[in-house]
């Protein structure tokens, strides 16, 4: 009875992985769709707005964009 339940389980977590790479080849493929019409307007926009402006920012992909940098901590006066 305990091998029929983790026979259960293997198989479930072989589903459950196939299904994860489909999804994830899946959400590969609609982005390489969307980044066809992103980057030109992109592009527009950095040419409209500047590359510094907000506007321009806010269309980058998260995966290039530069991380914060922490605001400076202030010095004690003496």
């Amino acid at each position: 009875m305990a091998g029929d339940a983790a026979a259960k389980e293997y198989s479930e977590a072989v589903e459950a992985g196939r299904a994860l790479q489909k999804a994830q080849a899946r959400r590969a493929k609609v982005a390489d769709e969307g980044r066809e019409i992103l980057v030109p307007f992109r592009r527009c926009v950095r040419g409209t707005f500047g590359s510094t402006s907000k506007e321009y920012r806010d269309l980058l992909d998260r995966q290039y964009r530069k991380k914060p940098s922490p605001e400076p901590t202030p010095t004690p006066a003496t």
